[in-house]
């Protein structure tokens, strides 16, 4: 039922085909849904609809509908504007009767254009009469009179409607554009004038181009001072390293010669005592020196002793 193309091409097909525009507005409310699919498929409208419209079906606030205001408003919703050779033959909008909207539309729809044809207004022969006439008048009866030819449908009307139509909608775009340039226009105008405020700020603080970059140096400065202060704390280690290890080298020396000096002093008092047992034994009476057996000790680098014993009048080498 409902034509799938724009307003223009609707608008064109009704011309071409001879048939009424049928403009259905409709939005999203419950009416709007009550005249799509009850009141426009009544079986006496849906016909109609079919056979002498170019229905055409728009939402509210669309572009179509927006281009429809400029021919007639659209207040409410829903709405069915007919229009015929660009004049508007029936407006129905929100809150009409049932009854009321199937009657409108009906008669709408039904209603033939009042045209005068030439035919209508073409002189009849008059019927014969009884009275005697002449021959002049007779062969004047008998000339028919002229037929003039009918004038074609006059189709301007609708082909100014579509020009006013496309006009505007030339007129809206070129609107929009220069609503859309102004925007941006003011919106680089709003940035420039905050790049301009910014800076403005940054000079009065005493901040310059020059500033920026002594602040650069100021941290490549900065950053080569953290770089150096890392090393030195790494050498510091280091070098406390190696001085561990130099004294605990040094604490393990003093311990051997400590432990060294120790053997020694052990070595020195065993000799002691085998020079003391000498000296007894030469001292000792001419009876002790002339006994059977003979004691000898002898102590070893590794701490150890080894003791013997063999008679007196025997030599080492012997034994």
């Amino acid at each position: 039922m409902f034509f799938n193309g724009d307003l223009q091409s609707g608008i064109a097909l009704a011309i071409s085909e001879s048939k009424l525009v049928a403009c259905f507005i409709r939005d999203d409310e419950e009416e709007s849904s009550s005249w799509e699919d009850v009141y426009l498929q009544d079986d006496e409208i849906a016909p109609l609809l079919r056979s002498k419209t170019v229905l055409l079906r728009m939402n509210t606030g669309s572009q179509e509908a927006g281009f429809l205001s400029a021919f007639c408003p659209i207040n409410k919703t829903p709405t069915l504007v007919i229009i015929h050779n660009g004049q508007l033959r029936e407006y129905l909008v929100a809150g009409i009767a049932p009854d009321d909207f199937k009657q409108r539309l009906k008669a709408a729809l039904t209603e033939q254009p009042s045209t005068t044809h030439p035919q209508d207004s073409q002189a009849t022969p008059e019927p014969p009469s009884q009275q005697p006439t002449t021959v002049s008048q007779q062969s004047t009866r008998l000339i028919p009179a002229p037929v003039q030819a009918p004038a074609p449908p006059d189709t301007t009307p609708s082909n100014a409607t579509v020009q006013n139509l496309l006009h505007d909608r030339r007129d809206r775009l070129e609107a929009e554009k220069k609503r859309r340039e102004d925007a941006e226009r003011a919106d680089r105008q709003a940035k420039a004038k905050a790049r301009r405020e910014d800076a403005a700020g940054a000079e009065a603080g005493g901040a310059s181009p020059g500033s920026f970059k002594s602040q650069e140096l100021s941290y490549a400065q900065q950053q080569r001072k953290r770089q150096q202060d890392a090393r030195q704390e790494r050498d510091r280690i280091m070098r406390q390293i190696e001085n561990d290890k130099a004294d605990r080298r040094e604490r393990e020396e003093r311990r051997r010669a400590l432990a060294r000096a120790e053997a020694g002093a052990t070595d020195g008092a065993d000799g002691l005592v085998d020079q003391q047992i000498s000296s007894e034994n030469v001292q000792r009476p001419a009876s002790t020196r002339s006994s059977k057996d003979c004691a000898v000790q002898v102590r070893l680098l590794d701490g150890s002793t080894i003791r013997s014993r063999f008679p007196s009048d025997q030599t080492l080498r012997s034994h």
